[in-house]
């Protein structure tokens, strides 16, 4: 526990109190200051391209893709979860794979491979099934809902990786890369727990030439997409990584997925990873870097406007200096208020900045399902 111990104490300000009149300007003043900040740079004038433009009706597979998965991610959830969410009506289902099946819609119990819906820490539960009708052996990940899935998005420090991770900085080139190590280590127990299993149904005659799908949303998404990159990592984990015939048949779709991986590792799994962002999500925003700038902004501006003590962060390396980590692979974000909820692919590097107008709601997993599902099914 000490590692989430000594994320919590990063968190930890002394402040001299101020009135509430005070603070409320301030938080919007710091985050106006990290957005124009010299390590950030100014908000990009240029507008976002269009999905539609971006990926022509050739590459139709991804928003199809994208629009199937965000079921089994959300499968994951079990049957309490799904009803209490108002995914599924409450006299739907009795039971966690009865939910699964009834969300993903093709899919019968004996595609079910094998399950976890309860999970423990650093071990998220997850479903592995077959979907015959994508042609998919799909991994889906659960996200967030108990204790202890809270504690491992908690251990938030940024964890260096090896050399050669998911191709990047081999023989000791470029910068050294980072991962959200809650969430790296996740990752690790569960492809050492589950890599025999998918391995033998990729090998399998009947499914050969089937993708295989790792998703989730929220902590699924950071783990699925980590859990990719692992499999995808012969040089840096030799015991984990999968041959390369069936490691080439990897994609990873990620809802709401968190900041977990620096930019070497984000842009190199760019043709394996989408993540979709909906709206003023502040999940994928969120990292020790980007909450310790507005924080550090903040701190500045009680100093010079009300005499506020920075007792603490004088003592600790600027925020600046810290690696950061950003939602991988191609972010596919989502306006969730325009009309039509337009979407436009992204740059990574703008999910750098987390500021008081993101939203908790907009990550909520039935915000993203009346969002994404179906959108581009038949395109």
């Amino acid at each position: 526990m000490s590692a989430i111990s000594d994320t919590l104490s990063l968190f930890r300000t002394e402040l001299v109190p101020v009135s509430e009149e005070l603070t409320l300007p301030l938080l919007f003043t710091a985050r106006s200051t990290i957005s124009n900040s010299p390590t950030h740079g100014p908000p990009s004038s240029s507008p976002p391209l269009s999905l539609k433009k971006l990926i022509p009706s050739t590459d139709r597979s991804r928003r199809h893709d994208t629009s199937r998965y965000i079921r089994h991610a959300l499968g994951t959830y079990g049957e309490k979860g799904l009803k209490f969410l108002g995914i599924l009506p409450y006299a739907s289902t009795s039971s966690n794979i009865e939910g699964y099946m009834r969300l993903t819609n093709t899919l019968s119990r004996g595609s079910i491979v094998s399950t976890d819906f309860e999970g423990a820490l650093f071990q998220p539960g997850y479903v592995l099934s077959v979907d015959e009708g994508e042609r998919a052996v799909v991994l889906a990940v659960r996200g967030t809902i108990w204790p202890h899935d809270f504690l491992t998005d908690l251990v938030c420090k940024a964890e260096e990786l090896p050399r050669g991770f998911a191709g990047v900085g081999g023989g000791g080139e470029g910068a050294a890369q980072h991962a959200h190590s809650g969430m790296m280590k996740s990752a690790v127990g569960l492809a050492g727990k589950l890599r025999a299993m998918i391995l033998s149904l990729c090998n399998n005659r009947k499914y050969e030439e089937y993708k295989l799908v790792l998703t989730g949303h929220s902590l699924g998404a950071g783990v699925a997409c980590l859990m990719a990159a692992i499999f995808l990592s012969p040089e840096t984990h030799p015991d984990l990584a999968l041959p390369a015939e069936v490691a080439g048949r990897i994609k990873c779709y990620g809802y709401g997925t968190p900041a977990i991986l620096t930019r070497g590792v984000c842009e190199k799994l760019r043709g394996r990873v989408t993540t979709v962002v909906v709206g003023m999500d502040m999940v994928p925003r969120f990292s020790l870097r980007s909450f310790r700038m507005l924080r550090d902004c903040v701190l500045d501006e009680l100093t010079n406007e009300k005499g506020g003590v920075r007792s603490r962060s004088e003592l600790l390396s600027r925020a600046e200096d810290m690696p950061v980590l950003l939602p991988a692979g191609t972010v596919i974000w989502v306006d969730e208020f325009s009309e039509g909820q337009d979407a436009y692919v992204k740059d990574n590097g703008e999910f750098d900045v987390m500021g008081m107008d993101t939203s908790f709601a907009s990550h909520m997993p039935q915000n993203y399902y009346s969002i994404v599902k179906d959108r581009w099914l038949n395109d």
